[in-house]
Formats: C-alpha cells, structure tokens, sequence
C-alpha cells in the first residue's frame, strides 16, 4: 500500500462523548500537545436528531497535526449524545 493510500484511509477526525469537556481537553493537552477551541451548540443555533425541544451541548475541537479530534459534553436536555453518555458511560 502505498502513503497516498495510506492516507486516504487513516482517521483524521473523531468524535469522542466525555462528562467533563475541561478535563477531557486538560488530558489531552498534557498528554499529546493538542491546542483547542471551544463552542456551544444549542437549540438556537443547531437541530440534532431526536433532541428535546431545549438542549446544550459543549464541544471542545481539538488539533495535533492533521488530526482532529472532537471532544462532546452533553450539558442540558437531551441528545444521542447524553443518551449514548447514559448507556455506555
């Protein structure tokens, strides 16, 4: 296999459902030199799939080289998110 296919498919993005975005995010700074920025989702400003009317979720989008990684804190109401956060912890 060749670099340019190995590229094609190795993960540049993921998405990973924490309880606590700070420390998530602290963890991955100390650990791996990740920097991030941060933003809220909400019913204002975004629709989520089989979310309740009111919902708030926190999401930390972090980057080392060409990863990205996305750190998803459920905050308020409910989502797939919170719902996943409930059944696998």
């Amino acid at each position: 296999m060749s670099n340019s296919e190995l590229l094609i498919i190795t993960p540049h993005h993921t998405g990973i459902i924490v309880a606590d975005l700070e420390t998530a995010m602290d963890a991955y700074i100390e650990n791996f030199g990740y920097g991030f920025f941060q933003f809220e989702v909400n019913e204002r400003n975004a629709t989520l799939s089989e979310s309740s009317a009111s919902f708030s979720v926190r999401i930390g989008m972090g980057q080392l080289g060409l990863n990205l990684i996305e750190l998803i804190q459920p905050v308020t109401g409910t989502t797939l998110y919170s719902q996943h956060l409930a059944q696998e912890g």
